[in-house]
């Protein structure tokens, strides 16, 4: 179920299944943070890949960076169009930039398949529930390890920590 509505405070708002997945007002705070923090860290960063991210907003933020290619797998394509018409703001046409692979495929099986390395990864997922579940595995973090270049970087949407204790925990532990 996706909902996209105007809020006084937050500007427009994506809901998706019933959570609250991002607000105009705030996307910034999440999306730089997400993003220049590995980007900066990296030695490398030239190849980076994001997982989810159908917003753009990420993808805005990698491309302020001199890198050679950026692939975004997004399992939604729909939510990725709905997303370039009501947020516009938040890709700033981002997706059509030369340096960009968009990918519409389960992140799963992307991550399994792929041949290439990366130095930087992104992980912009839902939280934990529903189809977004399999992107807080052991298995998907095996899988991620084998395609994360040498010195590479990955960073995760993990959640509110003091909200979502039991998880962030469990996270924590399949990531040793």
């Amino acid at each position: 179920t996706v909902e996209i509505f105007y809020h006084i405070s937050l500007g427009r708002v994506l809901v998706l299944d019933g959570f609250i997945q991002l607000t105009e007002s705030d996307e910034i705070n999440y999306h730089e943070m997400m993003t220049h923090v590995p980007m900066f860290s990296s030695k490398l960063g030239k190849y980076v890949l994001i997982i989810g991210g159908a917003d753009g907003g990420i993808l805005r933020e990698v491309l302020k960076h001199p890198i050679t290619n950026v692939t975004l797998v997004d399992i939604d394509g729909e939510i990725i169009e709905l997303c370039k018409k009501y947020f516009p703001s938040l890709s700033k046409n981002s997706f059509k930039d030369s340096r960009v692979k968009l990918v519409v495929e389960d992140g799963i099986k992307f991550v399994k398949d792929t041949k290439n390395k990366f130095d930087v990864i992104l992980i912009d997922s839902t939280d934990p529930i529903g189809p977004g579940k399999t992107l807080f595995t052991r298995n998907f973090y095996t899988n991620l390890s084998k395609i994360l270049s040498r010195n590479g970087i990955i960073v995760f949407q993990g959640g509110v920590p003091f909200l979502q204790f039991k998880q962030f925990k469990k996270m924590n532990n399949d990531l040793k």
